[in-house]
């Protein structure tokens, strides 16, 4: 599956906890619809300057997925590579 870049948050140093705050819009510019998968990747910044990072873990969902919760608030797994559980995240809508 070919997946498009389509935004990227803030960078939050120095926390195991981060709440990243950007709101990122989903047009129609581009054919997407709720059955539009959705794939978030969070990675660790090992330096800033250089732009050196690591990827900590993914996760992919569709816009319906978001849409159908009842507080539009969707709590997901981040795996790795090989699909070891890394962490969670939260979107809400």
């Amino acid at each position: 599956q070919i997946w498009m870049h389509h935004n990227h948050t803030e960078i939050v140093e120095k926390s195991n906890s981060p709440q990243f705050l950007k709101t990122i819009g989903f047009g129609d510019k581009f054919g997407i619809d709720t059955a539009t998968k959705v794939r978030l990747t969070v990675h660790h910044v090992v330096e800033r300057m250089t732009g050196t990072m690591t990827q900590i873990g993914q996760t992919i969902f569709t816009l319906q997925d978001l849409l159908m919760t009842n507080d539009l608030c969707l709590s997901l797994t981040l795996r790795t590579h090989d699909l070891k559980e890394k962490g969670s995240i939260t979107v809400t809508s």
